[in-house]
C-alpha cells in the first residue's frame, strides 16, 4: 500500500521536472520563433557581411580594369641646323667690299679658308672670319666700350657690336658655326661701317646657302 504522502512528493517533482523542460520552450516564444531582438542581430551581420563582400568586388575589379599607367618618353633633344659650307672669305671679291663700303682701292692682303682682309688707304680696313664650332653666344667685342644689338639676316640671328670707330656682324650659320665681318675705319663713320657689314654677311649666307 502507498502512502498519499509520498505520492503528493512524486507528483511535486514530476512537475518540477516538466517546468524545467518547458522553460527553454517558452523563452523562444510561444510559437517557436528566434525572438525578435535576435532576428535584428543576425539580420546586421549579414547586412555587414554583404557590404564587406561587395567592397572587396567593386575594389578588386577596379585594379584589375583601371588604366594602365601612362608612360612617358623622353623629348629628343633638339637638332642644330645643318652648317653652311661658306666658302673661303666668305664668297667675297674685291669689287663686293668696295661696293659694301663705298671706299675705292680696297686689296686683298691675306687669304685662308677661315681669315680674310682687305685694307684701303688712310688705315681702312675689312676683315673676314668663319669661327668653327665656336658657339655665337660666347662670341663678344673686343672692346668693353661697344654696344650690341641684335642682329636677324634671314633665318640666321646674331649680334652687331659697333663703336664711332669700327662695326662687326656676328651671325650664326648653322650647327655651332658663325661668320663674322668687321670694318674698321680711322675716321667716325660707324653707320656706313655697320651698313657695309650687314650686306657682306648677307651675301655670304646666301651664297652658302
Amino acid at each position: 500500500m502507498r502512502h498519499r504522502g509520498s505520492d503528493r512528493g512524486h507528483d511535486r517533482l514530476r512537475g518540477e521536472a516538466r517546468g524545467e523542460l518547458r522553460t527553454p520552450l517558452s523563452s523562444l516564444g510561444t510559437s517557436g520563433r528566434v525572438p525578435g531582438n535576435s532576428r535584428t542581430l543576425i539580420g546586421v551581420r549579414w547586412v555587414v557581411a554583404a557590404v564587406t563582400v561587395a567592397t572587396a568586388v567593386v575594389v578588386a575589379g577596379c585594379g584589375a580594369s583601371g588604366p594602365a599607367p601612362a608612360t612617358t618618353s623622353p623629348a629628343p633633344a633638339p637638332v642644330s641646323a645643318q652648317a653652311l659650307a661658306v666658302a673661303e672669305c666668305g664668297s667675297a671679291t674685291d669689287a663686293d667690299v668696295v661696293a659694301a663700303t663705298g671706299i675705292s682701292g680696297f686689296q686683298q692682303v691675306s687669304a685662308n679658308p677661315l681669315r680674310c682682309r682687305w685694307e684701303a688707304a688712310a688705315g681702312t680696313a675689312v676683315t673676314f672670319e668663319w669661327f668653327r664650332a665656336s658657339p655665337i653666344a660666347a662670341h663678344t667685342a673686343t672692346d668693353p666700350a661697344a654696344q650690341a644689338a641684335p642682329l636677324r639676316i634671314g633665318d640666321h640671328t646674331g649680334r652687331i657690336f659697333s663703336t664711332p670707330q669700327w662695326c662687326e656682324a656676328a651671325v650664326d650659320s648653322g650647327a655651332a658655326d658663325f661668320v663674322d665681318w668687321r670694318a674698321d675705319e680711322p675716321q667716325p663713320a660707324a653707320a656706313q661701317a655697320c651698313s657695309a657689314v650687314r650686306q657682306l654677311a648677307a651675301a655670304t649666307l646666301a651664297k652658302a646657302g
